[in-house]
């Protein structure tokens, strides 16, 4: 699967074959994400509760706190793959999410399972082990794909700078 490229202009793939990313290039990414959600998410936190750090209580987080960061976390994820196929962690290492088949940007529906898959098995409190075999597929998988990919038929692979 190497030698393709995208074509910006048609928003396409010029071949049925792509450059996959590796699973380096992926977890850079990822980790760009990962710190834009994160910093957003402590904003949020600091933001709705009432910290007291001289007295050393820790204020339980109500439950639409929760789901806040949740909301900020999926529309963040699902909004850039089905937009651009790109969040600003893959924007950064060149890296794109397309349909395993077209080549093209990944549907909503796409993005939806894409990131339903990880964030939904992170929410069980038993499963959060499932979430580390999800990414990690990708790394002995021949076509690059974690269970999330596979899932959404999508292919994470490189682009031009």
């Amino acid at each position: 699967m190497d030698g393709g490229s995208f074509d910006e202009s048609q928003g396409r793939w010029n071949a049925r074959s792509a450059d996959l990313a590796s699973p380096g290039r992926r977890f850079g990414g990822f980790l760009i994400d990962a710190l834009i959600i994160g910093t957003v998410n402590i904003i949020l936190f600091v933001s709705q509760l009432d910290l007291d750090f001289e007295s050393g209580n820790v204020p339980e987080v109500p439950m639409s706190l929760r789901l806040g960061t949740l909301a900020v976390t999926s529309l963040y994820m699902v909004a850039f793959v089905a937009w651009r196929g790109q969040t600003p962690g893959k924007m950064a290492v060149a890296t794109k999410i397309v349909d395993a088949e077209t080549r093209v940007t990944p549907s909503v529906g796409q993005a939806v399972i894409r990131w339903g898959v990880p964030g939904l098995l992170g929410l069980l409190p038993t499963a959060g082990l499932l979430v580390f075999v999800v990414y990690l597929w990708l790394t002995w998988d021949p076509n690059r794909q974690g269970l999330h990919d596979k899932a959404a038929r999508t292919l994470v692979v490189n682009v031009a700078r």
